[in-house]
């Protein structure tokens, strides 16, 4: 018995051998653990000590009126690389000196739109990384000047509303100077002051009918024409300052 099985294993390793040494058949090679790629090391997060033309600071909506006005100061690294980004997207790059500080990096790489915009700006030296986010800020940004879109008068209530293109500080709507001047068969110069003024909304103002017009034309009829000219300094919450003075054309409804 202990003759056959000592021949059962002679035959075993002579036929492994025999099937390793066979054309085309090659042994499985352990294959090697895969050591893990260890991330660059990262540049120190800069700081953001201010930004034109907004205050860092404020908790209400800041508003920038100019692409060019938009200006970062901080502080970093000394030899870094700063880079500005508005929205997550490039947006500028400026250098920090020895001491670490870095001033006036603007928007150059993009064409601002308008509406709200968040920047933030990150480091990076040489051989390094480049650094996390710095605290995000938020502005709005508004070139577009207001204008009067429209201006209608009321026959039985005897005013006029003026509509702006959009909100306006109440301030310089009651302190400008308004004249009307209303006709039946075409528009006439405007030439009478109305009798109170008030800013019923953002959007829009009340003239109120002279009580006392210098002529008979001046008054608030149904389908008259009506012309409004407006002279002084309204301007729109960002500070754009509408042209003026401007005349604007319009009718008189029941």
């Amino acid at each position: 018995m202990k003759k056959f099985l000592v021949i059962l294993m002679v035959v075993a390793m002579a036929s492994f051998l025999f099937v390793g040494c066979l054309p085309g058949v090659t042994p499985v090679e352990p294959v090697e653990p895969v050591e893990p790629v260890e991330p660059g090391v990262k540049t120190d997060t800069p700081y953001i000590t201010a930004v034109a033309p907004i205050s860092i600071l404020a908790t209400t909506t800041q508003y920038a009126l100019t692409q060019a006005s938009v200006l970062v100061d901080g502080v970093g690294v000394a030899g870094a690389i700063i880079k500005l980004y508005i929205d997550d997207v490039y947006a500028g790059v400026g250098t920090t000196g020895s001491s670490g500080a870095f001033a006036n990096v603007g928007i150059t790489g993009i064409t601002l739109t308008e509406g709200v915009k968040v920047l933030h700006v990150t480091a990076t030296l040489p051989g390094l990384a480049e650094s996390d986010a710095s605290t995000a800020y938020t502005f709005t940004y508004d070139k577009t000047v207001p204008t009067i879109a429209s201006v209608v008068g009321d026959s039985s209530s005897s005013y006029i509303t003026v509509t702006f293109s959009e909100p306006v500080k109440a301030a310089g709507v009651v302190t400008a100077t308004w004249l009307y001047g209303s006709k039946e068969l075409a528009y006439k110069i405007p030439v009478d002051s109305p009798s109170a003024i008030a800013a019923s909304s953002s959007t829009t103002a009340i003239l109120y009918e002279d009580a006392s017009p210098d002529a008979a034309a001046d008054v608030l009829l149904a389908d008259y024409f009506l012309s409004v000219k407006c002279t002084g300094t309204i301007t729109d919450l960002a500070g754009n300052v509408m042209v003026s003075p401007v005349t604007v054309l319009g009718f008189v409804v029941d």
